[in-house]
């Protein structure tokens, strides 16, 4: 192949790359567009990154959210039921003193909703 300088072809065979512009070309070409390739991947790894980020701020956010609303759904469901065992006490004077402790017990609390 004269003294032109040697490479390796896709085939694994030597090829002189002085003497074939064409393939050198067509080398330079796909080392551009995989460059241009690599960059684009790493943009979208980039912005893929940060909304995944965003998705998981929103989600702890959710979740703080959920646990308030179920801490105070579980306070809710046991004030109602004191309440209803006031309501089922035995006649009026169980009534009346099981309202009254109950009044006492809501006087002390503070609602955190």
């Amino acid at each position: 192949m004269g003294d032109g300088l040697r490479g390796v072809g896709l085939a694994g065979d030597a090829v002189d790359v002085r003497g074939d512009n064409t393939l050198c070309k067509a080398f330079l070409s796909i080392f551009k567009f995989s460059k241009m390739n690599c960059a684009h991947l790493e943009n979208c790894l980039h912005e893929a990154r940060e909304e995944a980020q965003t998705h998981l701020f929103a989600a702890d956010r959710r979740a703080s959210e959920y646990s308030a609303l179920r801490a105070s759904a579980v306070k809710m469901r046991g004030l109602f039921e004191r309440l209803r065992s006031c309501v089922n006490a035995q006649g009026m004077t169980g009534f009346v003193e099981s309202l009254r402790s109950l009044a006492q017990s809501l006087g002390k609390f503070v609602p955190d909703f």
